[in-house]
């Protein structure tokens, strides 16, 4: 994972909602992600979502989250000067470099921040149990999403799908 882009999303999520559980901006990414798939064929970061019972949760960025409470070790590059954790809330120690984010990207964090910013943690939950979430459920062992069922819970277009199938196929995609 790109541990600099990483950072600058969620820093660029955190500035913008402000101290708060990792919880909230969990769902907000998602639903940035989700959108970003959908719309573009790519996904923002490259991290697993794991359906948890509390919707989607990207893996790596949660167990460095996690990591930071307790002041281990396995932390993605940069984040422990970026970020304060304690218990489950996290306060924002610095800028996102915006020169990690491409447009698109923006545009999709801003789409999640300004529909989602405002709801109530139990409605971010809710709209964060999609389809893909729900198919991820059901199955054994991790439940580990899939882009292409988070990019169709999305409502994406065919030729999206085309694009993220193609991507993935070839295990590259373009910013």
């Amino acid at each position: 994972m790109d541990s600099e882009r990483a950072r600058s999303v969620l820093l660029y999520i955190y500035n913008d909602i402000g101290v708060d559980g990792y919880l909230r901006a969990f769902k907000l990414l998602y639903l940035a992600e989700r959108y970003h798939l959908a719309k573009y064929g790519r996904p923002i970061l490259d991290d697993d979502y794991c359906a948890l019972p509390n919707g989607p949760v990207p893996t790596t960025i949660y167990d460095t989250f996690k990591s930071l409470g307790k002041k281990s070790n396995n932390i993605l590059s940069g984040f422990d000067d970026s970020f304060k954790v304690e218990k489950y809330t996290v306060t924002p120690l610095a800028e996102p470099d915006m020169d990690e984010l491409s447009p698109s990207m923006i545009e999709a964090l801003d789409y999640s921040l300004h529909t989602f910013r405002n709801y109530p943690t139990p409605k971010l939950v809710n709209e964060s149990h999609d389809d893909a979430w729900n198919r991820a459920t059901n199955r054994s062992g991790l439940r580990i999403m899939e882009l292409k069922e988070i990019a169709e819970a999305g409502g994406a277009s065919n030729a999206a799908l085309e694009y993220l199938t193609l991507s993935l196929e070839n295990n590259h995609f373009v910013d």
